[in-house]
């Protein structure tokens, strides 16, 4: 995992954890504080990763269209969590670690920024059916001569073993980009 990405992640998990160990002390008040809370640092800390990703100092039009259907497609699981958390008559252990899931969905950002926003099939921790935001893989991007033209390959990671992120290897090594237009 690129260095930049491994320190955002350290860092939101740990506001994720200390916002959600303030909410199990609080429970069952507090919710709709938590999911503000967590609410506004996904946003910030999609973006900060998808600057990170591109080693950019602002984001492109397009960047903030994809980043902000990412960030909307975070705070609707959040929003059904949070009602899921409300609803609850006890706290349950297994919301920290979900809590914590949050954090990791930072990662799809930082690979659009990246792989330059090219017109991949997916991103690490984007739809992967049992690994979900926890997946390890990544992009790896071969540029090619001429404006958008790159092979793209799937790379799991070490400890993934994931059947979406295996067969994801065996059919996206590669991708063809041309003209920035994926071949599949």
């Amino acid at each position: 995992m690129p260095d930049a990405l491994r320190w955002l992640l350290d860092r939101l998990t740990r506001l994720v954890q200390t916002a959600t160990a303030a909410l199990e002390a609080s429970y069952p008040d507090g919710v709709a504080e938590w999911q503000a809370e967590i609410a506004r640092q996904i946003a910030r800390y999609s973006a900060a990763s998808y600057l990170a990703g591109a080693g950019a100092d602002a984001l492109t039009p397009a960047a903030r269209v994809a980043i902000t259907q990412d960030i909307a497609t975070q705070l609707s699981f959040l929003a059904k969590f949070g009602v899921e958390i409300q609803d609850g008559d006890v706290w349950e252990k297994g919301w920290n670690s979900r809590a914590e899931m949050y954090a990791a969905s930072i990662k799809a950002p930082f690979y659009r920024g990246f792989t330059r926003m090219y017109p991949l099939p997916a991103m690490p921790a984007d739809g992967t059916s049992q690994c979900l935001t926890r997946c390890l893989c990544a992009w790896e991007i071969d540029e090619l001569p001429g404006d958008g033209n790159a092979d793209a390959y799937w790379r799991r990671g070490k400890s993934d073993s994931c059947a979406t992120c295996i067969q994801r290897e065996t059919d996206w090594s590669p991708v063809q980009i041309r003209d920035g237009v994926l071949q599949l």
